[in-house]
């Protein structure tokens, strides 16, 4: 059976097809992205990474899973990405931290984070970490956000981030 809105989806991915070259090069140029709006973003999201980053490691963060786990993820990039073991029981600041340290032009992500303004992703620890992440030349960090006027200081610690409002997305 098709989602209700799966011919909105498709349209969208249409739409907004040629702006995705330009998100990759913003991103290649040290500007993070943040797409909001309504309804699902994702297939926006698999464009940009399939035909524009495949380049890249490419490690994603789902906000809208209830059990995620940020300090998995981010243990992820230390061993997928640095090829270091987590060090035990880092506060994830630390880790954030940790992991700029060690990367280098040569070493460069792509960080997607998925739904960004869900509930697992809030606390204060979660978008701190996430902004020192955000912050690096190296960490090429992709968003979505679905709350309008959701206030992010992940992306606004980071003079360089760029928005996209894609209004009613589904």
């Amino acid at each position: 059976m098709r989602p209700i809105y799966e011919n909105q989806v498709i349209e969208a991915c249409k739409l907004f097809r040629d702006s995705v070259r330009d998100w990759a090069l913003e991103l290649e140029h040290g500007f993070n992205i943040l797409l909001s709006g309504h309804g699902s973003k994702k297939c926006l999201l698999d464009l940009l990474m399939d035909d524009w980053l495949q380049h890249y490691p490419i490690i994603e963060l789902k906000g809208y899973v209830s059990d995620v786990s940020v300090s998995e993820c981010l243990a992820m990039i230390l061993e997928r990405v640095i090829g270091m073991k987590k060090a035990q029981n880092l506060h994830l600041c630390k880790l954030a931290l940790q992991i700029t340290k060690k990367l280098s032009q040569k070493k460069k992500f792509v960080f997607v984070v998925h739904s960004m303004d869900a509930l697992p992703l809030r606390n204060d620890e979660t978008q701190e970490a996430l902004s020192i992440l955000a912050s690096s030349q190296f960490v090429l960090m992709i968003a979505s956000v679905d709350q309008k006027g959701f206030r992010l200081r992940t992306l606004v610690s980071n003079p360089q981030a760029h928005s996209c409002s894609l209004g009613q997305v589904h």
